[in-house]
């Protein structure tokens, strides 16, 4: 009867310098004993189980350190865990950006290489995909045996890390102690609304009664529908995507990706998928439906903090999404006992066009993400405006993403001299026939080549006309910028006279190209501004 949770497993990481929760299910009012042993000494704590069988017994604070033993115990049964590690433990939340999986990243062969030599980051290193599962008994009705397991850094186990997640783990690993292990657990699952990782009570008290409306709608509009699509989808048996002991056919779309005319074939090749993939009880897209059947079956584990990707099936009612945001992360607070535990999240890339979706919501999906990081506390936000592709909602290069959201950690969870916060337009002002725009975290701003993150070359080379490129006043008109003591210098000429604007913006539409940085290259987040 004794059962722990997959995620306490063989080559797990348990936070350092906090107290751990050891937590699963027993016999009614059992009770339960924990062990941690080490070279060095024993510990052990010990609980009764409540009338129902739970448990969690909490171990003391915990320095870091490798080669560690857990023992769970209660009456004749026992659970035994070797290579147990103590460090810095994150929970990676969100849709298909954090889900995409080093096996599919423009740098894995790069990194296969870094990381063949360098034992001691093999070792650090760790990462736990808990297993897509959208319905209870999916666990065992599908094969989903290469997920739900901690895996170290070797060049087999690469491929099955979050890219994001890996690149994230790097940059901490480069500037916090050498001794230290870091862990991200990954929660997550492509196309997700915010609405997925929420219960129903919650969605409710954050007003977002419409996405449990929208579904319940959907309902009804299948619902001789219903059956056969419920059984199709239990039919599927195969979980994972981007597997690679399983490659399908949806893998070459994630990698390298198919150009837009290559897309269109696609979907003209999907037949009565799209009719059928509508939501349904079993769908992992429902409303509510992977809090439960995902992200409780980790809490309340001891984290440091969550990082989180998501945003882009938001765009059906992107003016509740920084609501909803907010919503996610006080409830997950709440559900890993601390309050304050940091929320880190990246800002959605620039996007035009993918598979028939659109990204005509993505500037005010983008401010509101702004939004909530401004509101919360404790949260901030990664600006990745030079990381995104024009036909592809998945770009191949997750290094930034990844990087900057542990520049973000680096700052602002462990306190060291680094800048993770990215340039933030704060004023536009008036100055004769001029607008002087000012920034924070603008220190050295400066232009640079356009980038982006897929294979097409950017629509231009040059800095400056990148950047006019980019700029948009009300009224329309000719703009002339430059940049003076890190700030941004603006006219407007209409008919060939000076105009002072009534509004800029910057970068304010679904796909851009950006060149605007500051000295630790991080780029502008756009922006929209009245002039004062």
């Amino acid at each position: 009867m004794l059962k722990l949770p997959l995620v306490f497993s063989d080559h797990m990481v348990l936070q350092r310098n906090k107290k751990v929760r050891i937590f699963g299910q027993t016999e009614p009012n059992a009770l339960v004993s924990a062990t941690l042993i080490s070279d060095r000494v024993t510990i052990e704590r010990s609980k009764h189980a409540d009338e129902t069988g739970a448990f969690c017994v909490n171990l003391p604070p915990l320095p870091a350190g490798y080669g560690r033993t857990l023992i769970v115990q209660s009456g004749a049964e026992s659970v035994r865990i070797e290579d147990v590690a103590v460090g810095e433990v994150w929970l990676a939340g969100g849709q298909s950006n954090m889900e995409y999986l080093m096996n599919t990243d423009a740098e894995k062969e790069e990194e296969t290489k870094a990381i063949s030599g360098n034992a001691a980051l093999r070792e650090r290193l760790r990462f736990f995909d808990y297993p897509e599962v959208s319905y209870e008994g999916m666990l065992e009705e599908w094969d989903l045996s290469n997920f739900g397991l901690w895996r170290k850094l070797t060049e087999q186990d690469l491929p099955y890390f979050s890219a994001v997640s890996y690149y994230f783990m790097r940059k901490i690993a480069s500037l916090l102690e050498e001794d230290v292990p870091i862990a991200v657990i990954g929660c997550n699952w492509g196309g997700t609304r915010s609405v997925c990782w929420l219960p129903e009570e919650t969605v409710k008290e954050a007003g977002g009664e419409v996405w449990l409306e929208d579904y319940e709608q959907e309902l009804e509009a299948h619902k001789d529908q219903l059956e056969q699509a419920m059984e199709q989808f239990k039919e599927m048996k195969q979980g994972g995507v981007g597997d690679p002991a399983h490659p399908d056919p949806f893998q070459r779309i994630l990698y390298p990706g198919f150009t837009k005319e290559e897309q269109e074939q696609a979907m003209a090749a999907m037949g009565d998928f799209a009719t059928m993939n509508f939501l349904h009880p079993l769908h992992y897209w429902r409303p509510c439906g992977l809090y439960h059947t995902m992200l409780q079956k980790i809490m309340p584990y001891t984290l440091r903090g969550f990082i989180w990707y998501q945003g882009c099936s938001d765009e059906f009612h992107p003016d509740l999404h920084q609501k909803m945001l907010s919503a996610v992360i006080h409830q997950w607070r709440k559900d890993f006992q601390d309050e304050e535990l940091p929320f880190l999240l990246v800002q959605l890339a620039p996007f035009e066009w993918w598979l028939g979706n659109g990204g005509e919501k993505y500037p005010e999906l983008r401010a509101q993400q702004l939004k909530c990081a401004d509101m919360e506390e404790n949260v901030y936000a990664a600006s990745i405006g030079d990381a995104g592709m024009r036909y592809d909602i998945h770009p191949k290069y997750k290094r930034k993403p990844g990087e900057r959201l542990g520049l973000l950690a680096l700052q602002h969870v462990y306190d060291l001299p680094v800048q993770g916060e990215a340039p933030r337009a704060v004023a536009a002002k008036a100055v004769g026939d001029q607008v002087e725009i000012s920034f924070a975290n603008g220190a050295g701003l400066h232009l640079e080549q356009p980038t982006n993150g897929g294979w097409d070359e950017p629509i231009t080379k040059d800095p400056q006309e990148g950047l006019l490129n980019t700029l948009k006043t009300v009224p329309e008109g000719v703009v002339s910028a430059q940049i003076q003591d890190d700030k941004l210098i603006l006219k407007l000429t209409v008919d060939g006279a000076p105009v002072l604007p009534e509004t800029v913006s910057f970068a304010w539409e679904p796909y851009y190209e950006i060149d605007l940085y500051n000295k630790e290259g991080l780029p502008a987040f756009p922006f929209q501004l009245k002039v004062e």
